[in-house]
C-alpha cells in the first residue's frame, strides 16, 4: 500500500518536475494537471500559472528589444539624413554667393525651404517617443495650403502645370 501511495504521489511530481524544466527552458506549455484534487494538482496550477506569466513577460521583454532596435536604426537613418541635409544647404548657401541672382533665385528659395521642411520633419521624427501619448492640433487648412503652394509651384511648373490656389477668407480649422 505504500508503495502504490508513494506512486501516486511521486510520478506527477516526476511530471511537475520535467514540466517545471521546460518552463526553465523557456519552453512553457502548461502541465497536464492530475486527475486527484490534491496538493500536487494545486501545485501544477500554480506552475501553470507561473508559466503563462512568464511567458507574458517574455513577450514584453522582447517587444520592448524590438522597439528599443527600432529606435536606435531610426535614429541613425535620421542623423545620417540630417548630415545629407546640411551638406545640401551647405552646397546651397555657396551656390547661392557665386549665382548671379542671388538672393532674388526663386529655385534656390524653393530649395532652402525645402531643406528648412526636411530639417524640421528630422526635429519632428526625433522627438517622437513611442510611450508618449499621441495629441491632436487644430489647424488651419487655408493657411497649410497657402504654406505648401510655394513649394509646390516648381514643379508644376516644371511640368508645364498652371497652379491655381483658390481658399476662403475665413480660416478652415481641421
Amino acid at each position: 500500500i505504500a508503495v502504490v501511495i508513494a506512486s501516486r504521489v511521486s510520478r506527477p511530481l516526476r511530471r511537475l518536475r520535467a514540466q517545471l524544466g521546460q518552463v526553465a527552458e523557456g519552453r512553457f506549455d502548461p502541465l497536464p494537471l492530475p486527475r486527484c484534487n490534491d496538493e500536487v494538482r494545486d501545485l501544477a496550477v500554480s506552475a501553470n500559472r507561473m508559466a503563462e506569466m512568464l511567458e507574458g513577460y517574455e513577450r514584453q521583454v522582447r517587444k520592448a528589444e524590438q522597439v528599443r532596435i527600432v529606435g536606435h536604426l531610426v535614429r541613425g537613418i535620421a542623423h545620417q539624413l540630417r548630415n545629407a541635409a546640411t551638406g545640401a544647404q551647405m552646397a546651397l548657401d555657396i551656390h547661392r554667393d557665386e549665382c548671379p541672382q542671388g538672393q532674388r533665385s526663386e529655385s534656390l528659395e524653393v530649395a532652402a525651404r525645402q531643406l528648412a521642411l526636411i530639417e524640421k520633419y528630422l526635429q519632428k521624427f526625433l522627438s517622437i517617443d513611442a510611450r508618449s501619448p499621441r495629441t491632436a492640433a487644430t489647424v488651419d487648412f487655408c493657411e497649410l495650403v497657402n504654406g505648401l503652394a510655394p513649394l509646390l509651384q516648381p514643379t508644376a511648373k516644371h511640368m508645364a502645370v498652371e497652379m491655381e490656389i483658390v481658399t476662403p477668407a475665413e480660416p478652415m480649422l481641421v
